[in-house]
């Protein structure tokens, strides 16, 4: 079992592979068959998780949850605070996704394709199981230097592709993430994630210790960091339940 305890960390979960040089730069299904390689690196993830909203550069909304992984394809989220959302939770399996209200004592089932990642960061940590398909996947990609990292750039291959474009900054040192830029379907900019303070918590196992995501007009709208990480640590499959039948309406 590996333990974490930290002040912030992370939103991936990443093992170092061997770097770039300068007569080699990898094809863009190689730098993506690493990170699918790197990024389910556990078994199962429980984790205590701070995420502050801004607005106006100023702090808006300060949550503090509790997540849980469970590879292939399982999540749990549970609200801790502030009081008024404590005891609400998310759970995702596969495809299916419920909320439940604490308050009123019941599950609702959700369409997790409505879930927009800036009113709802957290749905960015299903990327590191195994069988969530990868937003990733339906794009055609080129790979440039830029700085001295490596710029992966997108565009859909699919009809209703949730993104026009993507662009993904990567260190070729550690295939750790840098920055990721997101556009719509007119091209439009929507928003970028920096993923600062890189740390290797474990033998080979990197993380971001620090997230921040700014809105299309550059101003700092989340900010998510761990503060707390366990990794294989017996995550009970129990936690993943489907609610029907154990007391919620499922609808």
């Amino acid at each position: 079992m590996k333990i974490l305890g930290i002040g912030m960390a992370a939103l991936l979960v990443f093992t170092t592979v061997a770097p770039v040089t300068a007569e080699w730069i990898p094809s863009a299904d190689e730098m993506l068959d690493h990170m699918d390689a790197v990024m389910g690196n556990f078994s199962d993830l429980e984790a205590r998780l701070s995420i502050v909203h801004y607005r106006d550069g100023k702090p808006d909304l300060q949550q503090e949850v509790k997540l849980y992984l469970l590879q292939p394809d399982k999540l749990r989220l549970e609200y801790l605070s502030p009081e008024y959302l404590a005891g609400n939770m998310s759970l995702a399996v596969g495809n299916r996704y419920w909320i439940y209200i604490a308050a009123a004592d019941t599950w609702y089932e959700k369409d997790l394709s409505e879930l927009s990642p800036s009113q709802q960061p957290w749905i960015m940590f299903r990327s590191l199981l195994k069988g969530v398909r990868s937003e990733y996947w339906e794009y055609s990609y080129e790979v440039r230097e830029d700085g001295g990292l490596l710029l992966l750039v997108g565009v859909p291959t699919e009809v209703g592709a949730v993104y026009g474009k993507i662009e993904l900054w990567l260190d070729p040192k550690n295939w750790l993430p840098v920055k990721r830029k997101l556009y719509d379907a007119d091209g439009a900019f929507l928003n970028e994630a920096r993923f600062l303070q890189h740390t290797e918590v474990a033998p080979s196992v990197w993380l971001p210790l620090k997230v921040e995501v700014y809105d299309g007009e550059g101003k700092l709208v989340c900010e998510l960091s761990y503060l707390e990480v366990r990794v294989d640590s017996g995550v009970p499959e129990s936690l993943f339940a489907s609610p029907e039948g154990s007391g919620g309406s499922g609808n």
